[in-house]
């Protein structure tokens, strides 16, 4: 085996300088997506285990800020990233004082209001739903190609 491993150290002594500087590139390169390959891996393990901590909470509790003040707790969980997301659109529509879309919308319009350019609250938590859903999925894949 030692003479092995000396052959090799030996190769690489006696090759020339770009055979050398490849073999350093290749070093570098493979020490480098080693790296990102354990980093994913804890990243991934991560948010699994604290979207399933979080989803367990979410569907056990029966108050949507007590939901909201364990999302807070779980930076690593995309789930509740996107919960929190939505569930602070949805308080910031409620204060507003939006229309909330109903089966009767036309008696719920106020005066004065484009039935066309309205927008509901249910809306506006959809889109934010949507951004948070690509923002997280964009955090996902990074440094992955």
């Amino acid at each position: 085996m030692e003479s092995v491993q000396m052959d090799l150290i030996g190769m690489v002594r006696s090759a020339g300088l770009v055979g050398q500087l490849v073999l350093l590139l290749l070093l570098a390169f493979s020490i480098s997506t080693w790296a990102i390959i354990l980093i994913k891996y804890r990243y991934i393990r991560r948010a699994f285990h604290e979207s399933a901590d979080f989803s367990d909470y979410f569907w056990k509790s029966r108050d949507f800020s007590n939901a909201f003040a364990r999302a807070k707790q779980l930076p690593g969980s995309p789930l509740a990233r996107i919960f929190r997301v939505a569930y602070l659109e949805l308080k910031k529509t409620s204060q507003a004082g939006e229309v909330p879309e109903s089966a009767d919308s036309a008696a719920a319009v106020p005066p004065g209001f484009a039935f066309g350019a309205r927008i509901t609250a249910t809306d506006n938590v959809k889109r934010a739903l949507r951004r948070a859903i690509n923002t997280e999925m964009t955090r996902m894949t990074q440094m992955v190609p």
